[in-house]
């Protein structure tokens, strides 16, 4: 199963690379920039959904839905959500074409307002198990590391062209 999700992910960043829709035709900027910051979040989603799974399985022993997340846990899922959000952030800067640190921006206010209505959907209130700042913090604080992912990629790109002109 890991095989075929690695496989669909690699194939949809290639359709994303490209400007050019399969059917030949020059894609518009509009439809590049949506792709690039909902193909990012597929990606972070997916890492983020299997790392779950394997926390889960390692650390709790169980993943039904009677196990209760420990304080640990959460610290992990937290550590591996940063990190995730940054790679998310990269994807989503490295397949634009344009202001990449914006894209960057912009799946960091995706994935921020996605956690307010889940946030709101739940009545205020965190999932059973998770104490009162769980939410906030996964809402608050990590979307906005996405954005260091698109500051790698501007970064990257300045240093390329600064010296490729050298």
């Amino acid at each position: 199963m890991g095989t075929s999700i690695g496989t669909f992910v690699c194939w949809g960043l290639t359709l994303l690379s490209s400007p050019y829709l399969p059917t030949g035709v020059l894609m518009p900027p509009i439809i590049r920039s949506v792709l690039s910051v909902v193909g990012a979040f597929v990606v972070v989603a997916v890492l983020v959904g299997l790392a779950t799974a394997l926390a889960a399985q390692l650390m709790l022993g169980s993943t039904g839905p009677g196990s209760e997340p420990t304080t640990p846990f959460l610290v992990v899922n937290l550590i591996y959500s940063v990190l995730f959000a940054v790679v998310g952030g990269y994807v989503a800067a490295t397949v634009s074409d344009h202001s990449r640190l914006g894209h960057a921006a912009a799946l960091s206010a995706f994935m921020m307002l996605l956690g307010l209505t889940s946030w709101l959907i739940n009545g205020g209130q965190p999932a059973s198990g998770q104490p009162d700042w769980y939410p906030w913090v996964m809402t608050l604080l990590v979307p906005p590391t996405a954005v260091l992912g698109g500051i790698l990629v501007t970064r990257r790109t300045r240093s390329r062209t600064y010296f490729s002109k050298r």
